[in-house]
């Protein structure tokens, strides 16, 4: 079958013929990797009857409320709630924030860009003076292992700051960290192992994958999966990759999801052959 995507995964291109061209009359699904069609396309493939997947990547203040909406333990997020969007300024989170310390982090992004434990007096100095901005949040990290350019990550979390799109999350004490990919039938799974006084669980910080423990398994399948399906069957995601975390309290929760997601950690042979069903059951459901 042929199947529509203006940006198909990498990892498929050899599994299905793709094609981006709207009007062949063999397309059998329509395909929206991590991006959303214009709307006279959308209305092309529904006049048609021809199933749409997939779907842009919701913003952290989305996430969060999908995740409550689902009764999924997630860190508390602080926003203006009126408007749905981050804070303008130090008055405004003051309005809505009594945090004294806290995680900022970017609405949009991945690899741990931008996020980092700072306190009021520093999200006030970043404000009132941007050239406080990289010295604060900037993940050395990446740069140290080739990962991201210094330019690039300057000029990343400067702009985030001038568009005022932090936002300010709790600080979760993390026990055990996990990168979870769910699909339709089946899961993937490994524990991210920190290196001693690292803060983000990401393997681009310098974790490194591991076996998960089995008692993790059964309790993250029984508590945690069916919650995740709903969700991919509420915003038609053929896949969800899951960042799950269990605390000093020993609460299961989750950072954040996402349709795309680096393969590192897994055997692209697992993924490919899981992400290769899940396109399939999505066509015959």
């Amino acid at each position: 079958m042929k199947i529509y995507a203006q940006n198909p995964p990498s990892i498929l291109t050899n599994q299905f013929n793709f094609t981006n061209n709207q009007f062949d009359p063999d397309i059998k699904l329509a395909f929206q990797n991590e991006d959303v069609f214009y709307e006279d396309i959308s209305a092309h493939f529904k006049i048609f009857d021809i199933p749409i997947i997939g779907g842009k990547r919701l913003n952290k203040i989305q996430q969060s409320i999908v995740l409550k909406q689902n009764e999924i333990r997630t860190p508390d997020t602080y926003f203006n709630n009126i408007e749905y969007r981050p804070f303008l300024g130090i008055q405004e989170f003051d309005s809505f924030c009594e945090l004294n310390e806290f995680v900022v982090k970017p609405i949009s992004g991945s690899r741990g860009i931008g996020v980092k434990i700072i306190d009021r007096k520093q999200f006030k100095e970043m404000i009132e003076n941007p050239n406080n901005i990289v010295p604060t949040v900037y993940s050395k990290e990446l740069v140290q292992q080739k990962l991201c350019e210094p330019d690039i990550e300057d000029c990343y979390v400067t702009d985030q700051f001038y568009d005022r799109q932090m936002l300010v999350q709790n600080i979760i004490k993390v026990k055990n960290e996990f990168r979870l990919i769910c699909f339709p039938t089946d899961a993937l799974i490994y524990e991210r192992k920190k290196e001693e006084g690292q803060f983000l669980g990401n393997l681009s910080h310098g974790s490194t994958p591991e076996m998960v423990n089995v008692d993790y398994i059964n309790r993250i399948d029984s508590s945690l999966i069916g919650k995740i399906r709903n969700i991919m069957k509420k915003f038609s995601y053929p896949w969800l990759s899951v960042d799950l975390y269990i605390d000093e309290d020993d609460k299961l929760g989750v950072f954040e999801f996402q349709m795309e997601f680096a393969y590192e950690g897994f055997k692209p042979k697992d993924v490919r052959d899981r992400m290769e069903t899940a396109i399939y059951y999505s066509f015959i459901k």
